[in-house]
């Protein structure tokens, strides 16, 4: 994953991991965020 920027997080996979298929592969997923990542207790989470 290339990170561009990490609040909020912006990552993408490089060119070469997409080039290959048609599709995005699964592993090659890009990560968008228009805002900050909560923080947030897992053990409270539902």
């Amino acid at each position: 994953m290339i990170v561009h920027q990490r609040d909020p997080f912006n990552a993408e996979p490089p060119r070469a991991a997409l080039a290959s298929e048609r599709e995005t592969p699964l592993e090659a997923f890009y990560t968008r965020n228009h805002g900050p990542i909560p923080d947030f207790d897992p053990d409270h989470w539902r």
